[in-house]
């Protein structure tokens, strides 16, 4: 009888251990797709800032009419 309920038990721990791993990778997988997002919206703000730049050197250095 003892080794029927410990196989319940273990098969329980198993089932258990299974899906505590699962939510893990789950969240995992959740905080690499919202680093991506954040990287990706970090670049489209650089990019921004480097044309924006550029544009104001660029009218800085047209020769002007007067």
């Amino acid at each position: 009888m003892r080794v029927a309920v410990l196989r319940v038990l273990e098969q329980d721990m198993v089932h258990v251990g299974a899906g505590v791993l699962e939510q893990l990778v789950g969240a995992a997988e959740h905080d690499q797709s919202d680093l991506a997002v954040a990287q990706h919206a970090q670049l489209v703000r650089l990019l921004h800032q480097a044309e924006l730049a550029l544009r104001k050197r660029h009218l800085d250095n047209r020769p002007s009419d007067r």
